[in-house]
Parts: structure tokens; C-alpha cells; sequence
């Protein structure tokens, strides 16, 4: 977490104790749902929740401000959005689009960030096409509205690069991200650019920008963009058979497992089991662990039933490799269904 962030989180502490003290409902309400969304961009997702939702109650119990009801449906979808109830996150955010529409907010104003969570909220249920399309509306909004320089451009144009690789298309999200990270130093950037590179075979080059990825993360103390940039450099150097590189990489990661979500978590444990496939004991090990990392997710498309099919993969090919037969006793040997 930045120091910035929590900074501004503290402050937005003593604003809502401030108002609470005061009994000033709106003045609460606001604070709360300014908290909610910091709270949501420091990583912190079911805290942000809980506070979107006070907030909404403060708008109530302060006579129901249309402008402050808006504000606060926009900061549930926020935090709801990095959740694994991805149809509540999409009720959500629908809610909070047509509240600001009905307020009469103006669109470049408000509607930006719900078109992104939008466009988040396609991305992982595998609706590239449309998530790419709300994407690049945004960068037209931002553009119109403050020229290219912003960093929300960016950010836009960072998600577009992701969103090319996974629609096949990675050659051109290359020279995207490499505008992106050539202005910003974003670890997620640069993991985006590498994963363009591995898409298009060119490994030696995804996994020095995974590398990059990661010490510019370590720099900024962006634990979940290291996370993932150290199992990219993993997976990357068990492809090019460097396994003394990759469990360098991997040992790394352990210490931040839980900065990932059960989709990062699993591709860690299915690293681990790659580079163990020599060792049926240690892989099955690894594998029921990816397995059940993945089991947290309620994701339908995307990277989650990629992650499961190549968890089963991995577990046909080990198993087998390593002279074990018999029928398996639990449940962790039976593939995992494909949605």
C-alpha cells in the first residue's frame, strides 16, 4: 500500500469521526463513501463494502440526497466489483450507472469509472469484445476531456493491452504497453507486456519485463503486481528449463502468496507443480492446492477455467509420468468440470 493511499485514508478516518461527533449526515455520508473507494484502491475490498454500505445508510438517515445516493451506489460497485459475486457486482454497478444518469451527472464527470468497472467486470467474465469496447471509450472521454497526457489514459490503455493478448491479439497490445510503461512505472504494466511477449513465443523477452515488472512493484510496494510478476518469471524460466531460476522466482512469490487472488494463488501453486512433475508426491501436493485456490473463485470464463483445465492437465501428465495407477481415493484426483 502507497503511502499516499493511506494517508488519504487516515484523513477520511477523522472526517467521518469528525461528522459523526457532529451529527452531520451528510457530511458523513460523504466521508464515508470517499473512504469506501480509497479503501477499495488499497486492495481491501470487503472493508470497502461495508463501508459503501454505511455510507448509503448515512444518505438515508440525512433525508435521501439524490447526488449523495448516487455517490454512494458508485462506491458499492467499486468495492464489490473485486469480489467473487461478479452478477451482484454487475447489478451493482448497473444500479450506480443509472443513479447518475437520473441525477443528471454529467457522463465525462462520473460515468468513466462505472464504465470501467464495467469493462472489469466483462474482462473476467471472459466478454472481451466488450470489455475492450468500454475500455477504449474511456480513453475517448479522457481524451476529450483532458488531453493525452492523464494517467487515467494509461490505465485504460494498460487494461486494452491485457484485453488484446487475452482476444489473440497480442502484437498489437505491444506497442501499447510500451507507450504505458515507456511514461509510467507500473509493475502491472509491465507484467501486461510480458504477457504479450509469451503469447507471441517470445519468451526471453516476457521474462525481463516480468523482471521488470517485478522490482519496479518492490519498488512501489505494490505487493499483488510482485506477486504476479514473480510467477510469470516462474512459469517463464520452467518453459525455457531454467529450474534453479524458477524456484528462485517461486520462493520469492511464497512470501507474498496471499497478496494474489485465488486465480494468482492457483497459477503459483501450478508453477510449483510443474517444476515438482518429477516428484508425483511433491506435484500432487502442489496441483490440490491450486485446486483449491481455484475453488474460491465463481468466475465462469476468463483465466479461471484455463487455470482448471491446465491444473488437470498437469495432473494427467504427472501422475502417470511417475508410474501411479490405481483408482484415486478422494476427489482431488477427478478432474475438475469445465463450465
Amino acid at each position: 500500500m502507497s503511502s499516499g493511499v493511506s494517508s488519504s485514508r487516515d484523513d477520511l478516518r477523522v472526517a467521518a469521526e469528525l461528522a459523526l461527533t457532529s451529527h452531520e449526515d451528510a457530511a458523513l455520508a460523504d466521508a464515508l463513501i470517499r473512504l469506501s473507494i480509497a479503501t477499495s484502491h488499497a486492495g481491501l475490498p470487503s472493508e470497502a463494502t461495508v463501508l459503501a454500505q454505511l455510507g448509503r445508510a448515512a444518505v438515508v438517515r440525512g433525508g435521501g440526497d439524490l447526488s449523495l445516493e448516487a455517490d454512494a451506489a458508485e462506491a458499492y460497485c467499486i468495492s464489490v466489483v473485486a469480489g467473487a459475486d461478479l452478477a451482484a457486482a454487475r447489478t451493482a454497478c448497473l444500479e450506480a450507472r443509472d443513479r447518475v444518469v437520473a441525477v443528471g451527472i454529467p457522463e465525462d464527470v462520473r460515468l468513466p469509472e462505472i464504465r470501467t468497472q464495467l469493462g472489469m467486470l466483462a474482462y473476467r467474465e471472459g466478454r472481451f469484445d466488450e470489455a475492450l469496447a468500454a475500455f477504449e471509450a474511456n480513453v475517448a472521454t479522457y481524451q476529450r476531456m483532458f488531453g493525452d497526457g492523464v494517467s487515467g489514459i494509461d490505465t485504460m490503455r494498460d487494461n486494452i493491452g491485457w484485453t488484446l493478448v487475452e482476444l489473440g491479439r497480442a502484437r498489437e497490445a505491444i506497442p501499447i504497453l510500451e507507450g504505458v510503461v515507456a511514461r509510467q512505472t507500473w509493475g502491472d504494466a509491465w507484467n501486461a507486456l510480458a504477457m504479450a511477449h509469451r503469447a507471441l513465443g517470445e519468451l526471453p523477452a516476457a521474462r525481463d519485463a516480468h523482471q521488470r515488472g517485478a522490482e519496479v512493484a518492490a519498488q512501489r510496494g505494490h505487493h499483488g503486481s510482485r506477486f504476479e510478476a514473480l510467477v510469470g518469471v516462474a512459469e517463464v524460466e520452467i518453459l525455457l528449463a531454467h529450474a534453479p531460476e524458477a524456484t528462485r522466482a517461486l520462493d520469492a512469490a511464497a512470501e507474498l502468496t496471499e497478496a494474489g487472488g485465488p486465480a494468482e494463488r492457483a497459477r503459483f501453486h501450478l508453477a510449483r507443480a510443474r517444476l515438482a512433475q518429477a516428484d508425483a508426491k511433491k506435484a500432487r501436493a502442489a496441483l490440490d492446492a491450486a485446486a483449491a485456490a481455484i475453488a474460491e473463485s465463481k468466475e465462469i470464463a476468463g483465466p479461471v477455467p484455463r487455470l482448471r483445465k491446465e491444473i488437470d492437465a498437469v495432473r494427467a501428465a504427472t501422475i502417470p509420468a511417475a508410474g501411479i495407477t490405481g483408482t484415486c481415493r478422494d476427489s482431488s484426483c477427478s478432474p475438475s468440470p469445465s463450465p
